[in-house]
């Protein structure tokens, strides 16, 4: 008797490779949506340290600064209502920029101010820095990837002229 055709077990052998085959591309996937994820994050990142760089030179009669790494966005006036000096201008582009990378304290409670300006932050338990050496500004912003718990960072050296 002369039987074409597959057998059971012929075909459970090519299930069972072509399952492989599919669990090696979801790995691939999930690792790819990963790093699209972090380099969306790193470009946030850099976006912002510009925003703050403009924000800068456009208000470059005052020093912005220091800020300390995890410090708060301070209670400012909305310099969009009103009229603002460049100090105060200052510490609303300061609060402002804040808000963006982390508007949220560690139990996930908005902070007042990023409330009020109607600002949600863009990183995951994002923080941020300035320090200022003579005319060179140094602004730093890391955030925490949550499923590896490791943290990443942009920073950018920036002289006044």
């Amino acid at each position: 008797m002369n039987n074409s055709g597959f057998s059971l077990i012929e075909v459970l052998i090519s299930i069972s490779i072509l399952s492989v085959g599919v669990l090696g591309i979801t790995g691939t996937q999930i690792t790819a949506l990963d790093a699209n994820r972090n380099a969306l994050l790193r470009t946030e990142a850099s976006h912002l340290t510009i925003d703050l760089i403009d924000r800068i030179a456009a208000n470059d009669s005052i020093t912005y600064g220091p800020i300390a790494l995890g410090e708060t966005p301070a209670s400012v006036t909305d310099c969009t209502i009103n009229s603002c000096s460049p100090t105060a201008m200052a510490a609303y582009d300061i609060a402002q920029w804040l808000c963006m990378i982390n508007s949220t304290d560690t139990s996930g409670t908005p902070y007042t101010t990023c409330a009020d300006l109607r600002i949600n932050s863009i990183l995951p338990a994002g923080q941020a820095s300035i320090s200022t050496i003579d005319d060179e500004y140094s602004i730093r912003i890391q955030w925490t990837v949550a499923k590896t718990n490791r943290t990443n960072s942009v920073q950018l050296y920036m002289q006044i002229p």
